[in-house]
């Protein structure tokens, strides 16, 4: 382990290689070799403690050609799910990175470029988006054609295709039940489709051509929720629209904006959270009103627990946590360089990723601690989410890249960390303070 003059720390194999970076103004450092774990001071008033072996078991899922739309974790945790500009969709397994199924055949192409206003151009080419359906035996597709695709999961097999959107799909995703499907289009529409007739339920009506980023369908299926890209000069963000599934008729006032990079998250209680130039505002869909607002600053990405306990926000420079029931801060990090933060949390809250540019962090909610960084990512990252089991982070990039960082095993637990801490040097970590001890009786010298 060495440190440069500028205080990064890097973590060489005995040959040479260059096996990670740990980003510290590191003064000393230690190594606990049976651990396989190093012990880092620096200048700021905080102790890093590093999995080095965590730090190298990053498992790379290979064979995309073009710019990755979309990576996630099955439920279960085992099978990887990605789409690609190269015209693929892949169902990969998450403990061998083997292809179990490759969905589509087109060859690779740059994204096509369209002008604002204009009818966005069909091309044979690119899979935006893949989702898996509530008991696991189908997929669904959405692709730069314009088709719907639904395939049978065990044998990659098309069983249906879904034709009416005028341009690309961007998203696809099956309702609750697993009877629908819910696309959202750049020729401005979604549209809800009923699989025994193939047939569109509802279609919702555009604003001003716009195309759109998303349409997300409420657990209970009673509201559908939808986010239109519209050139906003006032920077108040993208119109949101709110949709009577049932009418298949509009119900908000136009009172309802996200920003563009940000996720539509809804809860089974009626509630949707937007995120919003002026912090992350949680909205009441029978209503419409507000019920509480986060982070009152510009957000451009936000995550949450499924029980809505703990909240997340990543902002240029910037993460923070927050009570999702209050909305009251908890912790919040400054974060290298303005870059935006997009950020994943863990399903029990102990862990928030975040990543800026290249760069993928691993931090702890508890006691602030930054716990590890993944080495550099060949690209910009732009798909982050955590395994079921939260033991395995999923990192994906706009140059076809799909990483599976192998997480560390104590990551979360604030008193192993402090034990730690404490063995190795007289030092207490208490969240990110160090406090000055006498060297515990159970550390040998």
């Amino acid at each position: 382990l060495t440190s440069d003059e500028d205080g990064g720390l890097r973590l060489w194999a005995a040959d040479g290689a260059l096996l990670a970076r740990l980003p510290d103004d590191g003064i000393g450092f230690g190594f606990d070799v049976e651990a396989g774990r190093a012990l880092v001071a620096g200048a700021q008033p905080r102790l890093r403690v590093w999995d080095l072996r965590a730090a190298t078991e990053v498992a790379p899922i290979d064979g995309h050609l073009g710019r990755i739309r979309r990576a996630a974790y099955g439920p279960d945790g085992a099978t990887v799910y990605t789409a690609s500009s190269d015209g693929t969709a892949r169902v990969v397994d998450a403990a061998t990175g083997l292809t179990r199924l490759v969905l589509g055949t087109a060859p690779p192409i740059p994204d096509p470029p369209w002008a604002p206003g204009q009818p966005p151009p069909r091309t044979p080419h690119g899979v935006r988006w893949i989702d898996r359906g509530p008991d696991g035996t189908s997929l669904v597709t959405a692709g730069e054609d314009g088709v719907i695709t639904v395939w049978d999961a065990g044998r990659g097999v098309a069983t249906s295709r879904l034709t009416g959107h005028a341009g690309g799909v961007v998203h696809a995703r099956f309702d609750a039940t697993g009877a629908r499907v819910i696309s959202a289009g750049l020729d401005g529409t979604a549209r809800i489709w009923d699989l025994a007739t193939g047939a569109a339920t509802c279609i919702t009506t555009p604003l001003d051509g716009a195309p759109l980023w998303d349409a997300v369908a409420s657990p209970d299926g009673r509201w559908l929720v939808v986010q239109h890209s519209q050139v906003d000069p006032d920077g108040h963000g993208d119109p949101i629209t709110v949709w009577d599934v049932a009418r298949c008729a509009r119900v908000d006032a136009g009172e309802l904006r996200v920003n563009r990079m940000a996720s539509l998250p809804m809860t089974a209680d009626g509630t949707v959270a937007v995120a919003h130039y002026d912090g992350v505002r949680v909205y009441d869909l029978t209503t419409r009103a507000l019920l509480r607002t986060f982070n009152e600053q510009l957000v451009v990405s936000y995550a949450t627990t499924p029980d809505g306990r703990v909240a997340v926000t990543g902002a240029p420079g910037r993460i923070a946590v927050f009570d999702g029931t209050s909305g009251a801060l908890r912790r919040g990090w400054s974060l290298d360089g303005p870059d935006a933060a997009l950020v994943a949390l863990r399903a029990d809250g102990a862990l928030v990723a975040a990543a800026t540019g290249d760069r993928v962090q691993l931090w702890d909610v508890a006691g602030g601690a930054l716990l590890a960084e993944m080495p550099r990512f060949p690209s910009r990252v732009n798909q982050l989410g955590f395994s079921p089991d939260g033991a395995t982070l999923l990192v994906a990039g706009l140059a076809g890249h799909v990483w599976q960082w192998r997480l560390p095993s104590y990551a979360g637990d604030g008193a192993a960390l402090t034990a730690l801490a404490a063995c190795a040097s007289p030092l207490a970590l208490e969240g990110s303070v160090l406090t000055a001890v006498n060297v515990p009786r159970s550390c040998a010298p």
